[in-house]
């Protein structure tokens, strides 16, 4: 079955097997990368040694990367064929 929703006039149809494999293989990448052998402790004790000003810009840069990101994949939809 095709689940559709609406943002800004743009129509988008789901199937739930999608999501379910999306999220399968994103839990499988987190787990392995981060959460196997609680490596997120070390990240964590390496962002506490940064200083204010490197945070601010690496917080700046991921804000305009995430901002950036979702602005293109709007813009995108206006080469799409009308339904």
């Amino acid at each position: 079955t095709t689940t559709t929703a609406s943002l800004f006039d743009i129509y988008f149809y789901v199937k739930l097997v999608h999501v379910i494999v999306y999220g399968i293989v994103s839990y499988t990448i987190c787990h392995f990368t981060v959460f196997k052998g609680d490596k997120y402790l070390w990240y964590f004790r390496q962002f506490e040694k940064w200083s204010n000003a490197d945070k601010l810009k690496y917080s700046l840069l991921t804000f305009a990367f995430v901002a950036g990101s979702i602005i293109i994949w709007l813009f995108s939809f206006r080469f799409l064929p009308k339904l």
